[in-house]
């Protein structure tokens, strides 16, 4: 979701990915408590909506190759065999 951020986010994005993970977790959980005001569900519901739209063009467009679903889950059965 990058690709959508203006430049001033994407740099401030830039210098928080360099933190140590200790401390980005904590970014984290401060970003995340500020979005329980009771505007931030319909912005994230927009924003979601926005992009599944775009994700159901890719498809319909044939921008993106789609998966079987039963191969997928084969794939990581064989791959994971002892996380059944």
């Amino acid at each position: 979701m990058i690709y959508r951020m203006n430049a001033r986010t994407k740099k401030l994005l830039e210098e928080v990915l360099e933190l140590p993970a200790s401390e980005r977790a904590l970014l984290v959980a401060e970003v995340d408590a500020s979005l329980d005001d009771e505007d931030a569900p319909e912005e994230v519901g927009k924003v979601w909506d926005a992009e599944l739209e775009k994700r159901i063009d890719d498809v319909v467009a044939g921008r993106v190759k789609t998966l079987d679903a039963d191969e997928v889950l084969a794939d990581l059965a064989a791959k994971y065999p002892s996380r059944r």
